[in-house]
């Protein structure tokens, strides 16, 4: 596409013969202090005034202040992050997921999603834990009885033959 001024001026003509209603506006935009240079007011209806007659009234500012939590919950990452490497990881990626999700909620200043998020990520720590644990203990007994049982009948039918 060139930048010929020829043809940039030729596109500018063909714009303006659009007919009114079609396409954009004719004109450019109203300067300062004309009427239709703002943008258009709310209006609202109070209780009391004449039906038909509105109000109108500029959009109003809000400002928010963030201020920190003085007592923020606990996120439990420390823990999340324990179970994960060295119990179940599965339940432990969870359990970050969910200290996270704890940490934005006390960012944002949501105490009450805040605490939840936190006992939520306390229990999947929890159950990461149980289950990391439940884990090692069916492995030490499948080890005890392994060596109890199968290992001296494999070493006492190797002894027969002797």
């Amino acid at each position: 596409m060139s930048n010929n001024p020829d043809t940039t001026a030729n596109q500018y003509d063909k714009a303006k013969e659009v007919p009114q209603g079609q396409g954009y506006p004719q004109g450019g935009p109203p300067a300062y202090g004309q009427e239709g240079a703002y943008p258009p007011q709310a209006q609202y209806y109070p209780q009391g005034q004449p039906y038909g007659q509105p109000i109108t009234g500029q959009p109003q500012t809000v400002m928010v202040v963030h201020t920190p939590m003085i007592n923020p919950p606990p996120d439990h990452m420390i823990y999340a992050i324990v179970v994960t490497i060295f119990c179940c990881w599965p339940i432990g990626i969870f359990a970050i997921m969910k200290a996270l999700a704890c940490r934005d909620a006390i960012n944002r200043g949501d105490i009450t999603e805040a605490q939840a998020k936190s006992a939520e990520a306390r229990r999947m720590s929890h159950w990461a834990l149980g289950v990391g644990i439940g884990f090692i203990v069916l492995i030490i007994l499948f080890l005890v009885i392994f060596y109890a049982a199968v290992l001296p009948s494999l070493f006492h039918s190797y002894n027969e033959y002797d």
